[in-house]
């Protein structure tokens, strides 16, 4: 019996044992892996090509990681012909589709490889490129640019072979670089290229907006007196002035994807068509309506007021006065994946230029209606006011600074969004900043880490990594359920994180880290940590909503429907796979319409709203003239008479409550300046549509115009845009980056003039905001009611 009960003894041990082996295992296994790089120069560049292959340059060598920059191999690139060995170095780095990478080269070179970087082979070019813009469509299509012996100019060339020869398309180009709009698209000529080009040297009247569809043997003008164009997903802006460059212009057109009549439209301001040299910005277009921010002082003023357009973009409201501007950017961010979801910060005192005492608003319904960030309940924040405290969050301003991450979400992380911040009257800059998460849209928010930190998300949302900002650290965050809870671990070496970097789709599992010395990288794999590969019972069905579910009859309608999507569960630890579809719409359902889902037709103003019903009442708006048919109608356009309500711009909602819309077409072909409206030869100019929302700020031939004195002293804004220092970024631009936190925007700069400026003193002058040269009397009316704390 003794010999039996030892031996049971034995067999308990060693089950134990294992048990206890198999314990440390699963431990271990739900560990990331972290491993330290540091390179012998400054990293200039980093790109994934896959969700394994990365490529890095570090002063101008090239290096290739296929373990996703966990291990780098230095790649020896193929010798240019004519130049000497060594006297070459890539200085750009370009992702195509199928394997194809491009390296710009710093002389006359590049490089092409057709097989995920394993060989490479040399070409010499015609210049060297100063930018390159692959094509949407066609592989192996791509337009580079390159200065003249002036640099004054550019020249544009093509190629279809993917570098390996190039033609040139145009000189005398006064852009850094030409344009693919939507070549290809619908009906448009996939060899479609624009370009702003001088056709009389040293004559300002010549600036013109041009495309070829034959690669440069034709070209035909499209808009003239062109200072500059941005392509939108929805519509074309182009920045044009009058003859003797009194006025400047804003031009839309809507038209997306048709190749012939294109027509360009002057947009409508409260006061006017004329932008008085402002500087404007457009922020979105995704529902057609366009949010434009125009700063009415100056390059270093800290506000500007935010106005929505109709579904044109031609005409546009004051929507929310006096957001906070941090040269270039306003703070006013689209929650990505969420429909009509915005965020935005403004001064509430914006006479006090020193004091920015900022405060974040949000709104669920495209702009109908702002409201503060109610505070986290998970936590107890002190405030002397409890009436006012809500949560303020740090937008672009902060991330302009380098001490705070900005507001953040991602398309394919549905109710994700992300954010430094404190609750309290107002914004902070102190020590109590917090990092603060909400995984329903916007709607609720709780607090994560105790301090500021850098962030990005990857696999649908199912890791977010956190780092702490402005300091050394040894340890790294993560959660796997949406922000509800955060572990942290332990890096191999002490870092200071000024970016976290994932693949471009944001759906693996693998990130690198970049320290701010810029020779360091740590590579962290969450493979491990989530595991097994999801399957059907790890999902959930989800559905996004509008907290103010009153005003829909209870039902949880955002901008006219319920939606409902399929995400990860919280609570379950599983890998998605790269080709996941989180945007993918399981069920859809209309709500029936009420007024909540209507807005202030342009010329009205919201005046009051009903305290029961919430039922917005607009105001006629006299400071405005109305015109029928409107300023901007052209042939074959339709224009609406209504009441003064317009049904926000992407609702889906229907029946139930009407109103008032007659359609009506636009009559005869209206002459303006001497030219018909929206002329063009055979073909017009259309918008690129852009896949994934970039970061791109368009500097008004900038470069032109620094060797262009004349066009200097008539613009004055592009001499302040030399003024631009590089700041804390984000490594990562879709397309050409890895994917990473600041790919949302898109910027237009307008011009800028002293108007606001004392001839004598050159002290700034107060923009009187009751002038109607500014703005209308909507303003004032917009101002007492733009706080739902009163």
């Amino acid at each position: 019996r003794i010999e039996e009960k030892v031996t049971q003894l034995r067999e308990m041990k060693a089950l134990l044992f294992l048990l206890s082996l198999a314990f440390l295992a699963l431990v271990n296994a739900a560990n990331p892996v972290a491993t330290y790089h540091k390179f012998d120069d400054y990293i200039g560049e980093m790109q994934y090509l896959d969700h394994k292959t990365v490529l890095l340059l570090s002063n101008g060598k090239l290096f290739r990681s296929t373990t996703g920059g966990k291990d780098w191999q230095k790649i020896s690139l193929p010798s240019i012909s004519g130049y000497q060995d060594g006297s070459t170095s890539a200085d750009g780095i370009h992702v195509s589709n199928k394997g194809q990478v491009f390296l710009r080269g710093n002389k006359n070179s590049v490089w092409v490889s057709f097989d995920y970087a394993k060989t490479w082979k040399a070409v010499r070019t015609n210049g060297h490129f100063d930018t390159v813009e692959w094509h949407k469509m066609e592989s192996g299509w791509a337009i580079g640019t390159t200065t003249k012996d002036n640099h004054a100019t550019y020249e544009v060339y093509v190629t279809t072979d993917f570098g390996q020869s190039w033609k040139k398309v145009a000189e005398n180009v006064i852009m850094s670089e030409a344009y693919w709009g939507d070549a290809g698209m619908g009906g448009v000529n996939a060899k479609r290229i624009y370009f702003i080009q001088e056709r009389s040297p040293n004559d300002l009247t010549h600036f013109h907006l041009c495309y070829t569809d034959d690669f440069g043997d034709n070209t035909v003008v499209v808009n003239k007196q062109t200072i500059t164009a941005v392509f939108r997903p929805n519509h074309i802006f182009v920045l044009s002035y009058s003859d003797d460059y009194s006025e400047i212009f804003l031009r839309v057109s809507p038209d997306i994807g048709v190749p012939y009549d294109k027509v360009f439209m002057r947009a409508e301001f409260p006061w006017g068509e004329e932008l008085e040299n402002s500087l404007f910005s457009i922020e979105d277009d995704t529902y057609k309506s366009v949010w434009m921010g125009i700063n009415h002082g100056h390059a270093h003023s800290s506000w500007g007021h935010l106005y929505h357009s109709n579904q044109m973009g031609v005409q546009y409201s004051l929507s929310v006065p006096f957001v906070y501007f941090a040269w270039p950017f306003f703070d006013f961010h689209r929650v990505q994946g969420m429909d009509g979801v915005y965020i935005v910060n403004t001064l509430e005192d914006p006479d006090n230029e020193w004091d920015h005492r900022i405060q974040t608003w949000i709104t669920h319904d495209q702009g109908r209606n702002w409201a503060f960030i109610e505070p986290p309940t998970s936590h107890t924040y002190h405030c002397e006011d409890n009436a006012h405290c809500a949560l303020h969050i740090h937008g672009w301003s902060g991330h302009w600074t380098g001490t705070f991450g900005p507001f953040y979400s991602a398309r394919n992380a549905l109710g994700v969004v992300i954010g430094n911040g404190n609750v309290g009257e107002h914004l902070s800059l102190e020590a109590d900043v917090h990092t603060f998460v909400s995984s329903d849209g916007g709607n609720s928010w709780h607090q994560v880490l105790p301090f500021p930190t850098i962030y990005e998300i990857s696999n649908h949302g199912g890791i977010i990594v956190f780092a702490q900002l402005g300091t050394p650290t040894n340890k790294v965050y993560y959660s796997t359920d949406y922000g509800a809870t955060v572990a942290e671990f332990a890096l191999p070496q002490t870092v200071e994180v000024k970016n976290i970097v994932a693949e471009r789709s944001l759906s693996g599992a693998q990130f690198i880290l970049e320290d701010f010395d810029g020779e360091s990288v740590v590579h962290l794999d969450f493979e491990p940590v989530l595991g097994n590969a999801c399957s059907k019972k790890d999902h959930e069905e989800w559905k996004p909503v509008n907290p103010n579910t009153q005003y829909h009859n209870g039902k949880e309608c955002l901008m006219g429907g319920t939606t409902t999507y399929t995400r990860r569960k919280p609570n379950v630890r599983c890998l998605l796979p790269n080709d996941y579809d989180s945007t993918r719409i399981v069920h859809f359902q209309p709500c029936t319409c009420t007024d909540w889902d209507y807005v202030c037709d342009y010329g009205y103003y919201h005046s009051h709203d009903d305290p029961d019903t919430g039922d917005k009442f607009c105001k006629r708006d006299s400071t405005i003239e109305l015109h029928d048919p409107p300023l901007w109608c052209v042939p074959g356009r339709k224009y609406y008479v209504t009441d003064g309500y317009v049904k926000e711009s992407g609702n889906t909602c229907e029946q139930g409550l009407t109103h008032k819309s007659e359609e009506k077409n636009c009559p005869g072909y209206r002459m303006e300046d001497g030219e018909s409206v929206g002329s063009s030869s055979k073909a017009g100019w259309v918008a690129v549509l852009i896949i994934i929302p970039v970061v791109a700020l368009v500097l008004v031939a900038a470069y032109f115009a620094m060797n262009n004195e004349e066009l200097r002293d008539k613009f004055p804004i592009l001499q302040s845009l030399f003024n631009l220092k590089e700041g804390y970024s984000r490594m990562g631009q879709p397309g050409n980056q890895p994917g990473a936190l600041f790919d949302d925007e898109e910027y237009i700069i307008g011009s800028l003039d002293d108007r606001n400026e004392d001839e004598e003193t050159g002290e700034l002058k107060t923009v009187d905001l009751n002038s109607t040269a500014v703005h209308s009397e909507a303003l004032n009316a917009d101002l007492e009611e733009f706080d739902p704390r009163k």
